[in-house]
């Protein structure tokens, strides 16, 4: 038993425990950089899925805005939006716009910004969001699409186009 003590305090023993922990360091290292890059990799899909969802929502706005503007016909009981949820839908008719709506007056349905002034929103829909211009539409407030999904009415005004939730 002395021998065993005398060997490790020499140092002899000690190599083995070192290449322990080195090995199990490299393997951490090794797990936490794949959960990163499986958590980025899910997390661009996902955020490239709920930009087409935001796009195919846009484009039934859309359609629904050449129509009322082409005939003139009211759909008494609007269009349901569905996806993506959690985002928001936003009128940019005053000064601070995204790039998108270069300069005109525009709808966008994107992401919410953690900052809550028009700036960092119209930020964040020019990177995760899309847009549609307007010629004449009306401000409305920002329409927050539900898990469920929700009705929009679209009207034309004398003043121009009125977008709002119907409750």
């Amino acid at each position: 038993m002395r021998k065993i003590f005398l060997r490790n305090r020499r140092g002899e023993g000690t190599t083995f425990l070192a290449e322990k922990v080195v090995k199990i360091l490299i393997a951490i290292v090794c797990l936490v950089f794949l959960a990163w890059l499986i958590g980025t990799i899910w997390y661009n899909s996902t955020k490239d899925s709920d930009l087409n969802k935001a796009q195919s929502s846009l484009m039934l706005i859309s359609e629904e805005i050449l129509r009322l503007e082409g005939i003139g016909l009211e759909n008494p009981d609007g269009i349901q939006i569905a996806k993506p949820s959690g985002w928001e839908i936003i009128s940019f008719v005053e000064t601070e716009k995204p790039n998108k709506c270069v300069g005109e007056n525009c709808i966008c349905i994107c992401d919410v910004a953690w900052n809550d002034n028009i700036k960092s929103q119209a930020e964040k829909c020019d990177n995760n969001g899309v847009c549609y211009n307007v010629e004449n539409l009306l401000s409305f407030e920002r329409i927050t699409i539900p898990s469920s999904g929700m009705f929009v009415s679209i009207k034309k005004t004398e003043s121009g186009i009125e977008i709002g939730e119907i409750k």
